[in-house]
C-alpha cells in the first residue's frame, strides 16, 4: 500500500545535492543547493543555483521543491 504523502531523503535536500526544473528558471534547468538557511519562522529556504553559470542563484522555500510540480530530483 502507498503512503498519500510523498517522502523525501534528507540528502535531496543537502549542500550540493542536485535538481531539475522541469521548465528553465533563469534561462538554466539544472541547478545545486549552494546554501540552506531558516526564515524569520524557522522554514528551511535553499538557495538554489546553476550548475553552468554560478552567477545565477535565487531563494527557494524547502517546501516547494517537496511539493511542487516544477522541480525533480537529480538531472533529468
Amino acid at each position: 500500500m502507498k503512503s498519500r504523502h510523498q517522502h523525501h531523503s534528507h540528502k535531496l535536500f543537502a549542500i550540493n545535492a542536485n535538481w531539475t526544473a522541469l521548465q528553465p528558471v533563469q534561462g538554466w534547468r539544472h541547478y545545486r543547493i549552494a546554501t540552506v538557511r531558516r526564515d524569520s519562522v524557522g522554514q528551511k529556504e535553499l538557495e538554489m543555483m546553476a550548475v553552468c553559470d554560478r552567477t545565477v542563484r535565487f531563494w527557494l522555500p524547502k517546501a516547494a521543491l517537496k511539493s511542487s510540480n516544477h522541480w525533480q530530483p537529480g538531472w533529468q
